[in-house]
């Protein structure tokens, strides 16, 4: 499945409580949060942000995937999760995902899949 996302358009944003656009950050800030190079963002890359500083977004529509793939810290490699088991990741780094409907911005999707 590929779905293309505006991530200049303010309208996601505001719906994941973020205050303007949604977007990666930049190359260093990247580093020093989530200790991956650009290219390489993951949401395994939470286990590095001690500080709790980014926030899971997850689209809902992953939440029916048999797998998701994504890199394991570093863009030489791919690893893939069941769903429920990237949720229990992100869980297990002491935050909840805030799971949105990108598909259906007029709602905002908090739901906790088991």
């Amino acid at each position: 499945m590929n779905n293309c996302l505006n991530f200049s358009d303010s309208v996601g944003g505001r719906h994941v409580g973020a205050s303007g656009r949604l977007g990666f950050a930049p190359a260093e800030r990247m580093v020093e949060l989530l200790g991956v190079q650009p290219g390489a963002p993951t949401p395994l890359g939470l286990i590095d942000d001690v500080e709790g500083e980014v926030t899971a977004v997850i689209d809902v529509s992953l939440m029916d995937a048999a797998r998701v793939d994504f890199h394991p810290l570093v863009n030489t490699e791919s690893i893939g999760l069941k769903p429920q088991e990237l949720s229990a990741f992100i869980r297990s780094c002491g935050r909840d995902p805030i799971f949105v409907n990108f598909g259906d911005l007029s709602k905002i999707e908090m739901i906790h899949p088991s």
